[in-house]
């Protein structure tokens, strides 16, 4: 064996644990990684990524309609201006700073 075989190796490898790492943020199993490494359905996988919904656009989905619901509910109660407050991205900063 020579030291091509090895730096080949390790680079197969590498590749490898790259694309298993894509497949388990994305959602998906392992196995969905491993099978990037078969020809034409490599191209098929990254277009089904290309538009499928991804666990965080799922998240933000979900997180989007409880605030709108949290606001809806406060604006019939006359709290949006609080609520709107404890909303505000810079609040976590400024609760961070100090």
């Amino acid at each position: 064996m020579t030291t091509s075989f090895f730096v080949e190796l390790g680079i197969y490898l590498l590749v490898c644990a790259c694309l298993c790492g894509i497949a388990c943020k994305t959602g998906r199993d392992l196995s969905f990684g491993l099978c990037m490494f078969i020809p034409f359905l490599n191209f098929l996988l990254i277009v089904y990524l290309a538009f499928s919904t991804w666990p965080i656009e799922r998240e933000i989905g979900e997180l989007r309609a409880r605030l709108d619901h949290e606001r809806e509910l406060a604006s019939h109660r006359g709290q949006v201006g609080q609520l709107a407050d404890e909303c505000h991205p810079d609040r976590y900063q400024r609760h961070r700073l100090r």
